[in-house]
């Protein structure tokens, strides 16, 4: 997966969520996460072990 040059604001949930289970890389450069709320994270990776995220 590649995202690159996104804003994300006021996400209903984090700003960018990978859920348990998912393999694979993401490649995330040059995006915003704006505007969470108190709680929030920009990025949770919940499949740390078989999901890598670069840039």
């Amino acid at each position: 997966m590649t995202l690159t040059n996104n804003t994300i604001d006021r996400p209903a949930k984090q700003g960018i969520w990978i859920p348990a289970g998912v393999a694979g890389t993401g490649a995330f450069t040059g995006n915003t996460v704006q505007n969470l709320l108190p709680g929030q994270v920009a990025i949770q990776n919940d499949s740390s072990a078989t999901f890598k995220i670069t840039g």
